[in-house]
C-alpha cells in the first residue's frame, strides 16, 4: 500500500470516529448531572419563594397591628367621649371599643389571602408610679400598657406593645427627680448626727438607701445595719424643697461606711432615677 493510500485510509478512520457520537454511558451521565443541577436550582428557587412569602406575611401583619393600635389609641385618648377605662382588662376594651371599621378592612385583606390574619388584644398592664405591672390600684387614672398579638399566613406571628393614657387626668406634670448630699469629713463616735439628703421632683421622689461596702452584696439591705438608722424625712416637704436625713446614731462604731441613695418618682425613663454616693467616716 502506497503512502498516499495509507493516508487516505487513516483520514477515513478519523472521520468515522468523529461521526460515531457519544456513548450511552456519556449520555446517561450528562442526564444525571442535569437532573442534579435542576433539583438544586429549583430547590433554591422554591426556598426563595417561601422566604419571600414569609417576609410578606410578617410585613403585612406588622401593618395590621399598627392599624389596630392607632384605632385603639384614637378612641381611648381622643374619643368623644374618650374610652379610657380605669383598671381595664383586654375583654373590657374589646366590648367598649368600636372596631367596626378596622374589622371591615381586615375582612377585605383576608378575602385575598390563603390564610386569615387574626388580631387580638391580649394584655393590659398598669403604671404604678415606677413601672408597668399586672396589678392596678382601684380608680387609677395612670397610663396603661397594651399588647396586641397577631398571626397570619405562612407562619407569620408577631405582637406590638403600645401605651395609652387618660388625657382628662389633671394630675401634676411629672418632673424628673434630682438628689444630692454633702456629708462632713468625719463624725465623732458616740454622737448623734444627721446627714442632709436634698431631693426634688414631681411627684415627690421616694428615696432608697443601699449599703455598698459589704463583702457580701445585699442590694436590698436597708441603711440601718450598723448605723442603727435609715432615711428620715422632714415634715411639709414639697417637690421643690425636700430633705431627708441619713442617721448616724450614738451607737455607730468607728469605721468607714459607704451608701448609695437613689431617688425615684415614676418618671417614665430609667435614666431619670439618679443616685448619690455617700461615704460616712466615723472616728
Amino acid at each position: 500500500m502506497t503512502k498516499s493510500a495509507r493516508s487516505l485510509k487513516k483520514a477515513a478512520r478519523s472521520t468515522f470516529a468523529r461521526d460515531a457520537g457519544d456513548t450511552l454511558i456519556e449520555v446517561l451521565f450528562a442526564i444525571l448531572v442535569l437532573a442534579i443541577s435542576s433539583a438544586a436550582i429549583f430547590g433554591a428557587f422554591s426556598t426563595s419563594l417561601e422566604a419571600a412569602g414569609i417576609h410578606k406575611g410578617q410585613s403585612t401583619l406588622q401593618g395590621v397591628l399598627s392599624n389596630y393600635a392607632e384605632t385603639v389609641v384614637a378612641q381611648v385618648e381622643f374619643g368623644n367621649p374618650p374610652k379610657y377605662l380605669s383598671c381595664a382588662t383586654p375583654n373590657s376594651y374589646k366590648t367598649s371599643l368600636d372596631l367596626t371599621t378596622f374589622n371591615q378592612k381586615l375582612a377585605q385583606l383576608n378575602s385575598t389571602t390563603k390564610a386569615p390574619y387574626i388580631v387580638e388584644l391580649t394584655e393590659v398592664d398598669y403604671w404604678n408610679g415606677s413601672t408597668f405591672s399586672p396589678s392596678c390600684a382601684k380608680g387609677s387614672t395612670l397610663p396603661q400598657l397594651m399588647v396586641v398579638t397577631g398571626v397570619g399566613p405562612n407562619g407569620a406571628k408577631s405582637n406590638l406593645t403600645f401605651s395609652v393614657q387618660n388625657l382628662d387626668y389633671n394630675g401634676p406634670t411629672p418632673v424628673a427627680p434630682t438628689i444630692s448630699a454633702t456629708p462632713l469629713a468625719s463624725y465623732g463616735v458616740g454622737k448623734f448626727s444627721l446627714i442632709p439628703i436634698t431631693f426634688t421632683g414631681a411627684p415627690l421622689p421616694v428615696l432608697a438607701c443601699t449599703r455598698v461596702d459589704r463583702s457580701v452584696a445585699v442590694p436590698t439591705a436597708p441603711c440601718q445595719t450598723s448605723l442603727d438608722g435609715s432615711i428620715a424625712f422632714d415634715s411639709g416637704a414639697t417637690s421643690s424643697n425636700a430633705t431627708g436625713y441619713l442617721i448616724i446614731s450614738s451607737k455607730t462604731p468607728a469605721g468607714t461606711y459607704k451608701f448609695s441613695i437613689s431617688a425615684a418618682n415614676g418618671f417614665p425613663t430609667t435614666a431619670a432615677n439618679p443616685s448619690v454616693a455617700v461615704t460616712v467616716v466615723v472616728k
